[in-house]
């Protein structure tokens, strides 16, 4: 099944830590458009002090902004990510894609053990 976004040069994106408006590395966005922002559910956030790491989990959600991206800005976030799509099982991060009541969108979801780590309570982080 195609998501559509093999043959355009946008995509939806799903941030929500140092991405969002206001924090340090929301200026990786560029000119890229805000479409929305929201609740997703499907997802835990936990706090790793400098930005936060989410996982799925089905009774749970987190507060997102959504941007329609460049296929340059995607790379860029993949680059901060350390999202690496030829060695996934290294990768600090994996993009996948979710459908949304936005439609298609691709978020970072943490690829390394959170044993320890602090849960962000109400899914919304506000560094």
């Amino acid at each position: 099944m195609s998501l559509g976004f093999e043959m355009k040069n946008t995509c939806r994106v799903a941030v929500y830590g140092s991405l969002k408006q206001g924090f340090f590395n929301h200026e990786l966005l560029g000119c890229s458009t805000h479409i929305d922002s929201g609740f997703i559910s499907g997802f835990k956030m936990f706090d790793l002090e400098l930005f936060p790491a989410s996982i799925r989990s089905p009774n749970d959600k987190i507060f997102v902004e959504i941007y329609e991206v460049e296929a340059e800005t995607l790379a860029d976030l993949d680059e901060l990510e350390g999202y690496k799509e030829d060695d996934l099982e290294n990768s600090l991060y994996k993009r996948i894609c979710i459908i949304s009541r936005w439609g298609p969108i691709m978020i970072y979801v943490y690829n390394k053990s959170l044993e320890n780590v602090e849960e962000v309570i109400g899914g919304n982080w506000e560094q």
